[in-house]
């Protein structure tokens, strides 16, 4: 008879390098898009309901997908594309890194397309701020905003 593995132990795991990402398709605008993409794995988006499990929530049954974020950077990128019915992106992310004592992150995107049938134009930004400053070894404050506008 096989045993119930540890509910903190999952059964396999896949683990999609920030670089491989970084060359994933320009068209991969969503997060479970790259993962489809990169990790070759089938991802849904699905809303968190109330649940026993804190962490990841009720609908971790059949799997988590578990992304950390950047939580310092050196130096600044900007990225800019278009494409068909005046889409255009433009992203920039700049921050910085003070070693042991923490660091941050700092980044604006705009989106904008006259879409392909009526009404169906839009443009959006972001701008999202994360900051973490590590008090000792092993304890850190991490503080974050994201701001979001649709037009």
């Amino acid at each position: 008879m096989a045993e119930r593995p540890e509910r903190s132990e999952p059964s396999s795991a896949v683990y999609v390098a920030p670089a491989v990402l970084r060359r994933a398709s320009a068209t991969s605008t969503t997060p479970w898009e790259l993962l489809r993409q990169t990790a070759g794995i089938e991802v849904h988006e699905q809303g968190q309901g109330p649940g026993t499990s804190a962490l990841f929530g009720n609908f971790a049954l059949a799997g988590v997908v578990n992304v950390r974020t950047l939580e310092r950077v050196r130096g600044t990128e900007i990225v800019a594309g278009g494409g068909s019915n005046g889409r255009a992106d433009v992203s920039l992310m700049t921050g910085f890194d003070k070693g042991a004592t923490g660091g941050g992150v700092f980044g604006a995107r705009f989106q904008r397309e006259d879409g392909w049938r009526p009404n169906s134009a839009f443009d959006l930004g972001q701008a999202p701020a994360r900051l973490v400053r590590e008090v000792s070894p092993g304890t850190a404050i991490h503080a974050g905003v994201e701001l979001y506008f649709e037009c």
